[in-house]
Formats: structure tokens, C-alpha cells, sequence
């Protein structure tokens, strides 16, 4: 009886333990940042054939995500302010995308896209918000997060180097 008991409470403690720490880690990751971006829209890969979107619109307060087109989801508060989207390279060229009509009525300017190819590959690109520079490179999980434009000249200069001394 007693082997039963202690069966039973250990098991108890391990199922409790198991479902709180799943719990936690389900409610880390439904909160969208630029830094997880990549990592929150990864729940949908085997959800679309063709391409994921995630538009934001005019100041960056109402983004909208597509799958294959279709509006499935309203993600709010990703930028404080209207963000800088540039071309992944060290000069810096500032990215203009051509706005959208969202129900053949309203003209939206777009400020950030974020779009993701049916071979689950990204554009990598360059992203200065809230004081902050994101760097999106399809080969992370994650933003890089850096601090000022000069700290992108040392990200490039690091990454040539790390190619010059592999070979």
C-alpha cells in the first residue's frame, strides 16, 4: 500500500510539474516581439502552400498576416512607432512597398512586410524601430538586435571575416 502511495504522489508531482511548464511555454510564445518574429511565425509553416505575410499597416499599430492571401489573424502593438525597413546589406537603401487595398474600398500604406516563401524562406532584411536595429536573416530563429546603424557596419565586417577565415 505504502509502494502505491508514493507511486501515486510521484506521479502526481510529475504530471503537475509537466503541464505548468508546457502551460508557460505556450504563453511565452503567443507574445509577438520583432525579436521573435520569425519564431512566432513559424507556427504556421505547414499551414500555407504558397507564401505567409504579415503586412503592417501605416504607422505599424495594426499589422495583418496572410496565409496564401487570406487574412487569418490581426496582430497589434508590434512597433511603438512607424518603423525603417532597409535591404540586408551594409549601405543601408530603405525599402518603399507599394500599398494595399484591403476589401476593394480602403488604401492602406504598408510600412513593414515580412513574407515567407513556400520554401519556408524569408527576405532578410534590416529593421530600425524603438531605438533599436533588427536584423531578419532567413537562417535564424530570432532578430539580431543591435543597438545604432553603426553596429550593422561591424555585423557586416564580422561576416566577411568569418567567410574569409573559413577559407
Amino acid at each position: 500500500m505504502e509502494i502505491l502511495l508514493v507511486v501515486f504522489i510521484i506521479s502526481l508531482v510529475y504530471s503537475l510539474t509537466l503541464s505548468n511548464f508546457k502551460f508557460s511555454n505556450t504563453l511565452k510564445s503567443t507574445k509577438v516581439s520583432l525579436e521573435n518574429l520569425p519564431l512566432y511565425l513559424s507556427k504556421y509553416n505547414d499551414k500555407f502552400l504558397d507564401n505567409l505575410q504579415l503586412i503592417c499597416l501605416n504607422d505599424g499599430k495594426k499589422c495583418i498576416l496572410k496565409l496564401d492571401g487570406q487574412t487569418v489573424e490581426e496582430v497589434s502593438d508590434l512597433f511603438n512607432e512607424k518603423p525603417t525597413v532597409f535591404q540586408y546589406n551594409k549601405d543601408l537603401q530603405i525599402i518603399n512597398y507599394d500599398d494595399i487595398e484591403i476589401r476593394h474600398l480602403d488604401r492602406y500604406e504598408v510600412c513593414f512586410k515580412y513574407e515567407i516563401n513556400k520554401y519556408k524562406k524569408s527576405k532578410d532584411m534590416i529593421v530600425e524601430s524603438n531605438n533599436k536595429i533588427y536584423i531578419f536573416n532567413s537562417m535564424y530563429k530570432k532578430a539580431i538586435v543591435l543597438e545604432s546603424t553603426v553596429d550593422v557596419y561591424d555585423y557586416f565586417d564580422e561576416l566577411n571575416n568569418e567567410v574569409r577565415d573559413a577559407f
